[in-house]
């Protein structure tokens, strides 16, 4: 890039952004992008055994949708039928699920 341009080369390096929905949905709050951003996570530490917290990212994910609760439901299943003799794993996932669905629920409706 030429030394004698008026642009920054910050401004070029943020044009992919601007030009992606990512950046119209940052001046709005949906949901959407913070509910697929746990559930990818939760869903990467599902794949790693890592029970406990993928638990609780699927529940902080609900809370963001509560149309996620299908998906949840099927990998609860899933989890159940694929894992042969770890029922304690499927426990910690069920239970840090609910537990901070739980926590929500309880701690907002006993502000009202």
């Amino acid at each position: 890039m030429d030394e004698n341009t008026s642009f920054s080369p910050v401004f070029f390096s943020m044009l992919p952004f601007y030009a992606s929905f990512i950046f119209i949905y940052a001046g709005t709050y949906f949901s959407h992008l913070l509910s697929g951003i746990l559930l990818l996570t939760s869903y990467l530490y599902l794949k790693k055994d890592k029970f406990l917290i993928a638990g609780a990212l699927a529940g902080l994910s609900f809370l963001c949708e509560y149309n996620l609760a299908i998906i949840f439901m099927v990998w609860g299943i899933q989890i159940i039928f694929l894992s042969k003799r770890r029922f304690s794993k499927v426990l910690l996932w069920i239970l840090s699920y609910f537990g901070i669905v739980a926590t929500f629920i309880t701690k907002a409706t006993a502000s009202f």
